[in-house]
C-alpha cells in the first residue's frame, strides 16, 4: 500500500465531511473537521516517514498530529484565555515531536537535549500560566476520550479503504 492510496482516501472522507457538514446533515465546526484533518495528515506522514526513517517527516507528523489535537481542545472547550497557553502549548509540541525523532534515531544528542528542555519549559509554563488541578484534569481527559469517536471512524474509514486497495493491487500482481 503507497502513502498515495491513503492520500487519497484521507482526501475522499475530508471531502464527504465537508459536504456533509455544507448541506446539513450533520453539523460539525469548520476547526473541529481541521482538528481531525491535522491528525489524520499526521498519523500518515508521520507512519511513512517511520518507514522510509526520515526524521523530518516523523517530525512533521507528530507536529501536525498535536496541533490537530491542540485545535480539537480548542474548539470542543471554551478556555477562558487560549492565548495563555498558546506559546506553551507549542513550545510543547515542538519538544514532544523533536523528542519522537530522537526515539527511532539516536545519532543526535543535541537534539534530545534539546528537545527535552524544550518539552520541560513548555509544560512549567502551562502549569504556571493556567489554573490546571488533577481533577479538572482527569475530567477534560475524559470528555475529550469521550468526542474522539468522530476520529475513530475516519481511521475505520480509511481503514477500510486501504484493505481494499491493498486486496485490489493483491490480485492484479496474480
Amino acid at each position: 500500500m503507497n502513502s498515495r492510496s491513503v492520500n487519497f482516501y484521507l482526501v475522499v472522507v475530508f471531502s464527504v465531511t465537508v459536504i456533509l457538514n455544507f448541506t446539513g446533515i450533520i453539523s460539525v465546526a469548520w476547526s473541529e473537521i481541521f482538528s481531525y484533518a491535522a491528525m489524520l495528515i499526521g498519523m500518515n506522514i508521520f507512519y511513512n516517514s517511520l518507514l522510509k526513517n526520515q526524521t523530518i517527516g516523523i517530525f512533521i507528523g507528530a507536529f501536525l498530529f498535536q496541533i490537530g489535537i491542540l485545535l480539537f481542545v480548542t474548539s470542543k472547550y471554551e478556555l477562558t484565555e487560549p492565548r495563555r497557553i498558546f506559546i506553551p502549548a507549542l513550545m510543547s509540541i515542538i519538544g514532544f515531536s523533536l523528542l519522537l525523532t530522537n526515539l527511532f534515531d539516536h545519532s543526535n544528542k543535541f537534539r534530545l537535549f534539546l528537545s527535552l528542555i524544550i518539552s520541560a519549559v513548555g509544560i512549567l509554563f502551562i502549569f504556571l500560566r493556567g489554573s490546571i488541578n488533577f481533577d479538572a484534569y482527569i475530567n477534560y481527559l475524559l470528555e475529550i476520550i469521550n468526542s474522539i469517536w468522530l476520529v475513530l471512524i475516519f481511521l475505520l474509514a480509511v481503514l477500510f479503504f486501504t484493505v481494499c486497495e491493498f486486496n485490489r493491487e493483491k490480485k492484479n500482481h496474480n
